[in-house]
């Protein structure tokens, strides 16, 4: 057998040969893994059997292990069928069945677990903020924004220029690669070595002599082995020890995966508006506060000459901003939102259609309607993971250098096709 020797170093070609290597070299026989870069699991635990994009409850979790930064949690159907494993593993160590003093994979110690989508989130927002007001707006647009309805305005453009590097709502951002399957709460990893090192996870796990105890006793509690990182393992709901847990749980006579999704994550596009609203108040709020001033150019009252008019812009308060910006404004953005961040583009006309259909659900049968609603016209597998990365500090400042190129040169055309007009209105008299 080739020892596979693959790491995320190596150019396309050799790598894909290596990893066919990893691939044969991985012992199937009898159990299936989990591969998470090629299978239709790639979402699992991020998505629903429907396809939408979902997040853990909160109160679904319990305590598995403490680490360096505190506790650290799972699912509490993992937990315990963790627990109960750790005991059938102390156990087997007893009885001489199993060397844990030669093998590298035992004791099965997490070191990674459950991962909070929602500080990750802020933080990439905050991120977006700053390339918008860092990058975006230059003196021209400055002007133009005058209240938030022209902030608002001019973000909806900024964020069609940037639609390829960064996507807004959390519902495209659980599906995008800046997530993993951690923030299921349905796995834990034993280690954190490096996932593209092929030679490691073949020397340390495969060729380990624990590792058939290993694959049958995750199998045996429910767990599937995450093939491209062995050291990981996930809970198959589908399996029939976590299927029992599930149905003590939640009280179901029968196996369904959709009643353990629904009772255990919260369906992210029904939450989007609310963290939408409320992060649009906060740029707003931001920007006023770091902007109070703006200078508008206008003719003097004889018309003799141009004088500089210095205006404040207004903060608002969250109450008063929810007041005046009711559920059906958030609904019209949210949907110009999905359609760019989704890559419909759907024109103008169809987008009409859309907001009428969900602004008709909302008047007649509610929010959540509404919002499945838009959810299926905007979701669904296909294309669902975006390849957008975090970006480094140093790519940050490129994108702001190249949205502010870019906008030079629309604004520049802009002023070209005003001067077209201004020259054809001359020669018809207009």
């Amino acid at each position: 057998m080739v020892q596979p020797k693959g790491t995320n170093d190596l150019g396309s070609r050799e790598i894909f040969k290596e990893r066919e290597i990893y691939k044969e070299a991985y012992p199937a026989k009898n159990e299936k893994p989990i591969d998470l870069w090629n299978d239709y699991k790639l979402l699992y635990g991020r998505v629903d059997v429907c396809g939408n994009p979902i997040f853990l409850r909160q109160e679904k979790l319990l305590e598995i292990a403490s680490g360096p930064d505190g506790p650290m949690y799972v699912a509490d159907i993992v937990t315990e069928a963790y627990e109960e494993m750790q005991g059938q593993i102390l156990k087997a160590t007893r009885l001489k069945r199993l060397d844990v003093e030669n093998s590298k994979i035992f004791p099965l110690e997490p070191v990674r677990t459950w991962k909070s989508i929602h500080q990750e989130y802020h933080e990439y927002l905050l991120t977006i903020y700053r390339v918008f007001t860092a990058g975006y707006i230059d003196q021209e647009i400055d002007k133009r924004i005058v209240d938030y309805n022209t902030f608002e305005k001019e973000f909806l453009k900024f964020y069609t220029t940037i639609k390829d590097k960064f996507v807004f709502t959390r519902t495209a951002y659980i599906t995008s690669r800046l997530t993993g399957p951690l923030m299921s709460g349905l796995a834990i990893e034993f280690s954190d070595a490096d996932h593209g090192d092929d030679k490691l996870k073949y020397n340390s796990y495969i060729q380990d002599p624990a590792f058939n105890f290993y694959k049958n006793i995750t199998k045996r509690y429910g767990f599937v082995i995450d093939k491209n990182a062995p050291w990981r393992i996930i809970a198959d709901i589908e399996s029939r020890p976590i299927a029992e847990r599930i149905k003590s749980k939640i009280n179901i006579p029968t196996t369904n995966s959709q009643k353990f999704f629904e009772n255990y994550y919260y369906a992210a596009h029904r939450m989007d508006i609310n963290t939408i609203s409320g992060y649009m108040h906060k740029m707003w709020d931001t920007f006023v506060a770091l902007n109070p001033l703006f200078t508008c150019p206008r003719l003097s009252n004889d018309g003799s000459e141009i004088v500089t008019d210095t205006i404040q812009r207004q903060r608002i308060s969250l109450n008063d901003f929810k007041a005046q910006y009711n559920y059906q404004h958030w609904l019209k953005l949210y949907i110009k939102l999905r359609n760019i961040e989704t890559n419909k583009n759907l024109s103008e006309h169809q987008i009409k259609f859309v907001t009428k259909n969900a602004t008709d659900l909302l008047n007649y049968k509610g929010e959540i309607e509404a919002l499945d609603y838009i959810q299926k016209v905007f979701g669904g597998f296909k294309n669902q993971i975006r390849e957008i990365k975090l970006l480094t500090e140093q790519e940050i400042v490129d994108t702001i250098q190249e949205i502010q190129i870019e906008d030079t040169e629309l604004w520049r055309a802009a002023e070209l096709q005003v001067y077209k007009e201004w020259a054809k209105s001359s020669m018809t008299g207009y």
